[in-house]
């Protein structure tokens, strides 16, 4: 039965003028987790694939009363409904069909137990104004039943106070404070959650084997094993420092010359636009003083280079730079593909680390920046918490880019079963992606039709 069938036909009963969608659904779920009830008392010529016609007398009390309908409403919905409901599956059925569903289309989600502002001061709580400055991060979900999931956790900050709401707790002027009463999921580190059941069964388990290692044997008794299948294990580990590459991301044509920051064949147009991330306006035209820009005429994107041109000024960026005539030398040396020309102190300098500006609205000034250190992760850290305003990071690209490294397929007896290049950052994701998703030589890597699936995730030493 369709629902325009559904509906027509319970527009033709007059008692059934006045009942409501939420009565309706109702009506139908709690009539589908009855059945055996309703299938019991008939008489016994009655096969068991067939609709009964007519309700027991208690099911009929029971619908009437818990939806207060009269009889009368409730046989009259029941000759309607009763095909639908009869082919309905059961609830434990209904749950386990879910919860595959679930398991393989998404990820599990922690939104945070309040949608508005709960500072009474604060406009946005008095409006009931939704938290919408939302921020994503990856996390860990460790459960009873279903052991480790990937999940996503969801961070809101409130706009006119700058509370900050986290998924156990918010935090206001530097002090935390946690929600009334104890989470489905308490939060153990940055991107770690565990299952309020899986945490009491540890309390229940320190009772009784007193030490971790026996409660890690207990739970692994308890649950059910896995079985067995082939995999193949790799390691990957990077052999030689990067070279000067198009500043486009991926892009992996070779430069023409090493004063070029885009590559011939498709981007040379790209270094007449500026080059700030986002902004598709030309660069400004060359002065009477004869110098050149890589910014437009945007106030803020001709700051951004002037804080760009004076950290090459500085005793820092003079001797990383020497630091990284020196790795260029030593990659001219090498025979590597794809072909390079040889390096040295060029007057484009090369962009070695991760860079930004912090642009301040208020004051109007802008900051450049750079990471301490390249991470070798695939996820980024968020900031401590802190309630106060973050100045807006803008990225811009007025240096030479350059790969990160070389990488080796090795498998553990030694034997080198492929390499390739590292764009970006060290990261597994980005191994999972040069080596096995956009490889057209992945045979030749395994040669033995196992499947991807059967690979172990690559280590890096």
């Amino acid at each position: 039965m369709d629902v325009g069938h559904l509906f027509n036909a319970i527009k033709k009963q007059p008692s059934l003028a006045c009942i409501t969608y939420v009565d309706l659904a109702s009506f139908i779920r709690r009539a589908s987790l009855l059945k055996n009830d309703i299938l019991q008392p008939q008489p016994q010529r009655i096969s068991v694939s067939h609709v009964p016609d007519v309700l027991p007398d208690s099911v009929t009390m029971f619908l009437a009363t818990s939806l207060d309908m009269s009889s009368d409403t409730v046989n009259n919905l029941w000759y309607i409904v009763k095909d639908l409901i009869w082919e309905l599956p059961m609830s434990a059925e209904t749950s386990a069909e879910d919860e595959v569903a679930f398991k393989l289309h998404v990820e599990c989600t922690l939104y945070l137990p309040v949608k508005t502002c709960t500072n009474p001061d604060c406009t946005a709580w008095q409006h009931g104004t939704l938290l919408k400055k939302e921020e994503q991060r990856r996390v860990v979900v460790f459960t009873h039943s279903e052991g480790a999931r990937p999940g996503w956790t969801v961070h809101v900050k409130c706009r006119e106070c700058n509370t900050n709401y986290h998924f156990n707790y918010s935090v206001k002027d530097q002090l935390r404070t946690y929600y009334n009463g104890i989470p489905q999921y308490i939060q153990v580190l940055d991107h770690q959650f565990v299952e309020l059941n899986l945490a009491m069964h540890w309390m229940d388990l320190m009772q009784i084997a007193v030490s971790a290692t026996n409660c890690g044997h207990l739970y692994g008794i308890a649950q059910t094993h896995g079985t067995l299948r082939h995999t193949e294990v790799i390691v990957t580990d990077g052999v030689t420092v990067g070279w000067p590459c198009c500043a486009v991301a991926r892009c992996k044509n070779a430069l023409e010359s090493n004063r070029h920051r885009f590559c011939t064949a498709e981007h040379r147009h790209l270094k007449s636009v500026c080059a700030v991330d986002g902004c598709s306006q030309p660069v400004m035209p060359v002065g009477a003083d004869g110098k050149t820009h890589k910014s437009c005429d945007d106030p803020v994107h001709l700051r951004m280079e002037a804080a760009n041109v004076e950290s090459l000024r500085s005793g820092k960026s003079r001797t990383q730079r020497q630091r990284l005539a020196k790795l260029n030398d030593s990659v001219a040396t090498h025979n590597v593909s794809p072909p390079i020309v040889t390096y040295a102190e060029e007057d484009v300098p090369l962009q070695d680390v991760e860079e930004w500006y912090e642009y301040d609205k208020a004051s109007g000034a802008v900051r450049f920046r750079q990471a301490p250190t390249t991470t070798s992760t695939g996820v980024s850290d968020v900031n401590g918490c802190s309630a106060k305003d973050i100045p807006s990071k803008i990225k811009a690209t007025f240096r030479r880019q350059r790969t990160n490294n070389e990488q080796l397929i090795v498998r553990p007896c030694g034997i080198i079963s492929g390499c390739g290049t590292m764009y970006h950052h060290e990261a597994v994701s980005n191994v999972l992606v040069s080596f096995f998703f956009c490889r057209k030589d992945y045979a030749n890597l395994f040669p033995q039709d196992y499947g991807r699936e059967n690979v172990l995730p690559p280590t890096r030493t």
